[in-house]
């Protein structure tokens, strides 16, 4: 009986459904990672803003993807107004070492996604190696959209990392860019605007 039970209740709990069966917690804890200001002026920022918009997409990058992998373990809850979010995922996850998982299904994600050159990948293409790692964007993801809030040196801790995703969850943070369907919407430097 007690395990008909169990077979019940813990795929509810991994669902976010049912009563909480609380995941181990995770061992990866973030750096003192710096958080860089960018502008299309330079090179430098439009090859990362560049590389920031158009990974999600050669990676498929969706609300689905972003709401079902990662490392379910425990990092710790956000409070954004009346919405409660887990904060989950180690530094070796694909796509996103980190996640912000809503409670109330269909509300936006919050993500931290490595960052490579896009002339490094290509580079690294026919040698089968994973390109460097160049930085990490915090970004929120609905069904609708992706838009791109920081970019940090490295993976920030968890009380830096928790504070900047409340921000932008919030809409207390000025957005790098956005995409819609094919379209990405660049918000910062003299020539902000739609790129096809």
């Amino acid at each position: 009986m007690r395990r008909s039970i169990l077979r019940v209740l813990v795929p509810l709990a991994i669902c976010g459904l049912g009563p909480s069966l609380h995941a181990a917690p995770c061992v990866s804890k973030g750096t003192a990672a710096s958080l860089r200001l960018l502008s299309n002026r330079t090179d430098e920022g439009v090859a990362i803003i560049l590389s920031m918009s158009m990974l999600p997409k050669l990676i498929k990058l969706d609300y689905a993807t972003a709401a079902t992998s990662g490392t379910p373990c425990e990092r710790r809850v956000i409070l954004v107004g009346s919405q409660t979010y887990r904060l989950i995922g180690e530094d070796q996850d694909q796509m996103a070492v980190r996640r912000a998982l809503p409670k109330k299904g269909g509300q936006p994600i919050a993500i931290l996604v490595p960052i490579s050159d896009l002339n490094k990948i290509l580079d690294t293409v026919m040698t089968h190696q994973p390109p460097p790692i160049d930085g990490y964007m915090l970004a929120t993801i609905t069904r609708q959209d992706l838009t791109g809030w920081q970019y940090y040196s490295a993976i920030p801790d968890d009380d830096v990392l928790g504070a900047a995703i409340k921000s932008a969850l919030e809409g207390g943070l000025k957005p790098i860019f956005r995409n819609e369907g094919q379209q990405t919407k660049i918000f910062v430097g003299p020539k902000a605007g739609s790129v096809p």
